[in-house]
């Protein structure tokens, strides 16, 4: 999925480099988790790693969205590599 109104992003992902910045809404752990399963695909990763990489970091942009801004207004999750 694109980014919709609401979420602000800056994505690269080509080469060895990542970083996704999004603001911290329900939806950045989906927006995170596709474009981090793209980018480890074009580095060539093994599908098992591959799937544990990306469930783990979906988990850890879902957890910090739900409870790092829980009734507050939502700041940015980012995810570096």
């Amino acid at each position: 999925p694109e980014p919709s109104a609401g979420i602000m992003a800056a994505m690269t992902h080509g080469g060895a480099d990542f970083e996704v910045r999004l603001s911290a809404v329900p939806a950045a752990a989906s927006i995170v988790r596709g474009r981090l399963r793209d980018w480890l695909e074009g580095l060539g990763w093994p599908v098992a790693e591959l799937d544990d990489v990306v469930l783990a970091v979906h988990e850890a942009v879902s957890n910090s969205v739900e409870h790092g801004y829980a009734g507050v207004e939502p700041g940015e999750v980012s995810v570096h590599g």
